[in-house]
């Protein structure tokens, strides 16, 4: 068979096996194109008038000189080892086996055309020469120079390649050109097991009687269900008010799924996984914040308060959400810390203890300036009495008279002023002080205790801590 046949052949061959058997589109890189084309026409290297002998002319001398044309080259064991090398060296630089696949198919088509000519290939060799052919009657087989079967065989393999490229296989694959004819969920949850990168799809269901289509990325399904991240429909379809990052679930048993298109984005799907343990209530909204959260589960060590996206908040001690479409609020119950310390009376009044004996030392403290002042008051009515003697014995002549008056006054100015000793006053009152300085000492540090204690129980109710797990997805190209 021509190159021109291997060349187009070898195209649609592989192109349809790729896209059938592991979902490859060859055109979707300028690596699959060449790769396909290069080893359809690969095994023909062993001869040297070939335009790939040419091109690898050493190569092609030797294998020709060594082994012959349509033997070594044209075997199962070339086409096994070329395949292995070829896997070996993708595996190690780029780690896939995407080209390798599209090369063993290649290369396979170029056997298996080469069966149809009278020649036949030897697939055996060097095991065993003999020929393999694919068509038994040697009259319908290809003959070196027969341009006219080999330009039907180029047609068929042209048209086949364009009906091929019209029907969107090259392009979607086999899979998901079949699963778009149905455009059902069952079908697109097939597509999405089998699909290695994001699925974009279009959608049409019908609300009521309203028909509603629109567009969005593929990141959960199931044969009755799909999670969508709605994204603006190009004919500004979809629902009201729904924007980049909306959930949409479209099921079965609750909408009239009318279509479901599946189209691979090339893009990554990335679902990330996050455990936390005992983190405090910023630290899990700084988490979920601004993220396009797929589950949430969270459980707390007391209750808390979480606000969701209709702002109604509610109290609950876990909390359980899938598809949000925006992170929900945790905080602190507002009202409803208890303040222990100060609702108690203990906690509240001072220590009094030390009053009675300060009123007993201030009742020491009257008794004794009472008897100062009675002695002071007797001293003073002692000297008014002297005054008064005086006054009359400047008035009287009466030398009796007088020399009583005079013996009264000498006695009465014998009398001592009273002196007062204020030390044990000053005892007491130091007493007083001591007492005082001490009760306040006690009022303190119970004081400080009681804050310290509040300070401790508040702490302990306001720091809230979660533990769960959160799954978000993060839309990479």
């Amino acid at each position: 068979m021509t190159m021109p046949n291997h060349l187009a052949g070898g195209a649609v061959f592989t192109g349809f096996f790729a896209t059938i058997l592991f979902g490859l589109n060859i055109l979707s890189s300028p690596a699959m194109l060449i790769t396909t084309l290069v080893a359809s026409v690969l095994p023909d290297c062993d001869h040297t008038r070939s335009p790939i002998g040419k091109l690898m002319y050493p190569v092609s001398k030797f294998l020709n000189r060594r082994f012959g044309h349509r033997t070594i080259t044209h075997s199962l064991p070339a086409l096994i080892g070329l395949t292995l090398l070829v896997s070996f060296i993708e595996k190690t630089y780029f780690g896939s086996y995407r080209v390798s696949v599209v090369f063993c198919l290649a290369y396979w088509s170029h056997l298996l055309f080469d069966m149809c000519t009278l020649q036949g290939v030897p697939l055996l060799y060097p095991f065993m020469k003999n020929p393999f052919v694919l068509i038994g009657n040697p009259d319908a087989r290809i003959r070196v120079g027969d341009y006219r079967r080999e330009a039907m065989a180029f047609s068929v393999f042209l048209a086949w390649g364009v009906s091929l490229y019209s029907l969107g296989l090259f392009q979607n694959g086999f899979w998901t050109t079949y699963n778009r004819v149905f455009g059902t969920l069952e079908h697109l949850h097939s597509e999405f097991r089998r699909s290695t990168d994001l699925l974009l799809v279009d959608y049409v269901y019908l609300e009521g009687t309203s028909e509603i289509s629109g567009a969005g990325y593929c990141i959960e399904s199931s044969p009755s269900k799909a999670a969508l991240l709605q994204i603006p429909s190009p004919e500004g379809g979809g629902r009201e008010g729904a924007g980049v990052g909306e959930w949409l679930l479209l099921e079965s048993n609750k909408l009239t799924i009318k279509k479901v298109f599946p189209t691979h984005t090339g893009q990554r799907l990335d679902i990330r996984h996050v455990d936390f343990t005992n983190i405090t209530t910023d630290s899990l909204n700084c988490l979920i914040f601004d993220k396009t959260i797929l589950s949430l589960d969270v459980q707390a060590n007391q209750s808390f308060q979480v606000t969701e996206a209709n702002g109604f908040p509610k109290t609950v001690t876990s909390f359980e959400g899938k598809y949000l479409n925006a992170a929900p609020v945790l905080s602190f119950p507002q009202g409803s810390l208890p303040n222990t310390s100060l609702s108690s009376p203990e906690g509240t009044y001072p220590d009094r203890s030390h009053l009675p004996q300060i009123e007993l030392l201030q009742q020491k403290i009257a008794i004794h300036r009472r008897e100062q002042a009675t002695e002071l008051k007797s001293w003073e009515a002692t000297q008014s009495k002297i005054t008064q003697l005086h006054r009359q014995y400047a008035a009287t002549e009466d030398p009796l008279q007088r020399q009583s008056l005079h013996a009264q006054i000498r006695e009465l100015e014998a009398v001592k002023p009273p002196k007062f000793d204020y030390t044990q006053i000053e005892e007491l009152q130091n007493q007083i002080r001591k007492i005082e300085k001490e009760a306040a000492m006690r009022n303190e540090a119970k004081r400080q205790a009681l804050e310290l204690k509040r300070q401790q129980e508040e702490s302990e109710i306001r720091e809230l801590r979660f533990t769960g797990i959160v799954r978000y997805v993060l839309l990479q190209s």
